[in-house]
């Protein structure tokens, strides 16, 4: 509704002074009420607590936990020379073969799986390793190719190539192709993941 002229009555858009008909000055429009000022004030209130309460939430750290992992000798570098790059977001470090990690759960969760995965068979006498490989290549149902720096390709391959690891790996240049059961090859995607600087 605009605004009324006191004297004629007639009818005028908010933004006159004048009455057009008579020429009078036009009332004042009539002030916001306390009650529809105060909402619209504790709804800014509510926004910018909202705003402040999604801010501090994305700038919350990330919960990291360290993990170490007794390693046989070459086993232990191998997995350090995985991890050690700067852009790994996984912290590595190695004493003798105590090879300890810091990330978050699920992070030092995909390093320890890794770690079961490629010392899975070394105890193993070479009669028992070649039966369990050969069970291990019955099993094997999935093939994935992983694109890595050439560096992380090599360390990747390296880590997995070892004849008592229960998988078939290839490498070309930076990319990495494994054959291995639904369960292993999840374990070494996590891997990959970590490999390229995602966290997990």
């Amino acid at each position: 509704m605009g605004r009324q002229c006191s004297a004629c009555r007639s009818e005028h858009p908010h933004h006159a002074n004048f009455c057009a008909i008579c020429g009078r000055a036009l009332p004042a429009p009539p002030a916001l009420s306390p009650v529809r000022t105060g909402r619209l004030a504790m709804a800014v209130v509510v926004a910018v607590a909202a705003s402040a309460v999604i801010v501090t939430a994305a700038r919350s750290p990330r919960v990291t936990v360290s993990r170490s992992l007794d390693l046989p000798s070459e086993k232990s570098a191998a997995l350090y020379e995985l991890l050690r790059p700067s852009d790994v977001k996984v912290i590595v470090s190695r004493d003798h073969d105590r090879l300890r990690v810091r990330g978050t759960p699920a992070e030092c969760d995909a390093v320890s799986a890794f770690a079961g995965l490629v010392t899975r068979h070394v105890d193993h006498s070479p009669g028992e390793l070649k039966r369990c490989m050969a069970q291990a290549r019955r099993g094997w149902s999935t093939k994935k190719t992983y694109k890595l720096s050439t560096r992380g390709a090599r360390a990747l391959f390296g880590a997995l190539a070892p004849e008592d690891v229960p998988v078939l790996v290839s490498r070309t240049g930076n990319r990495v192709r494994v054959e291995a059961s639904v369960e292993d090859q999840a374990i070494v995607a996590e891997m990959a993941s970590i490999l390229r600087g995602h966290r997990l």
